[in-house]
């Protein structure tokens, strides 16, 4: 445990990534992304949700994503940048390779959604809310940021 503007954080990353499947509906300018951790329905996407890493792990932001190769590649260029505690907040700037052989070498654990619910449920799922601005921003990030991993 760290403690880091006070909060306490499980290791040195202020936040985690987890790559999942969700459903969006859209309500005027309600946004509502439901991330499935089991038996996800036919019609859910691939979403990316950053977690802080502290108590009960609140979702922080969810990005969505046409498939599961863009959230894959979008996650490779974002995962590096994740602030660390060590470095005031900042990250470590560091390529992927290299920031996923820090996690293994500090023996770091990913999200894990069984950390957060009891044993016994069934199909365990979390409502994540945003606004379609938010929605449409994070749309346009992602697609800016794709674009320029590709050249």
């Amino acid at each position: 445990m760290k403690e880091f503007d006070g909060h306490t954080y499980y290791d040195d990353r202020l936040f985690l990534l987890h790559l999942c499947l969700g459903t969006v509906e859209i309500d005027d300018e309600l946004v509502t992304t439901t991330i499935y951790h089991e038996n996800a329905p036919p019609e859910a996407s691939w979403c990316l949700v950053t977690y802080r890493n502290c108590e009960g792990f609140p979702a922080f932001s969810v990005l969505h994503f046409e498939n599961k190769d863009d959230a894959i590649a979008y996650r490779q260029m974002i995962d590096p940048t994740t602030p660390l505690i060590s470095r005031g907040g900042k990250p470590a700037e560091v390529s992927y390779d290299e920031y996923v052989d820090w996690k293994i070498g500090e023996s770091l654990h990913e999200y894990d959604y069984r950390r957060c619910y009891k044993p016994g449920g069934a199909n365990p799922r979390e409502f994540i809310m945003q606004t379609r601005e938010q929605l449409l921003a994070s749309e346009n990030r992602i697609k800016e940021s794709l674009c320029r991993g590709s050249s």
